[in-house]
């Protein structure tokens, strides 16, 4: 029982540090945002064990110190289980960046 208490504690707090090493969720973004279109593979790549893979793509871009397999879990289960809503964040703000802006109302199409 305290050996699990301890490694779900310990489990907690390199989260912690890990989102401090990457500069939070804006510091992440801007990394995730770095890949350009490539972003699209974040949704469809599960292989985070591989250094090629998109997952390790992202961590060369971040400030972790540890760029290790267990980085590029951490990466692939914050992307998927939307933690601190990083995937509801960053589409929301590459759809604001990539839609055209509506016509005024007193505009009218000729």
């Amino acid at each position: 029982m305290i050996k699990s208490f301890t490694n779900s504690f310990r489990n907690k707090s390199s989260d912690v540090d890990r989102w401090n090493e990457v500069g939070g969720l804006n510091g992440l973004l801007i990394s995730i945002k770095s890949l350009g279109q490539g972003y699209r593979e974040l949704n469809t790549d599960n292989n985070w064990r591989q250094e090629s893979s998109v997952w390790g793509r992202v961590i060369q871009l971040t400030t972790l110190k540890k760029q290790d397999e267990n980085a590029r879990k951490w990466l692939y289960t914050v992307w998927r289980v939307d933690r601190r809503s990083i995937r509801s964040v960053f589409y929301e703000d590459i759809t604001s960046k990539t839609l055209p802006t509506p016509l005024a109302h007193n505009v009218r199409n000729i």
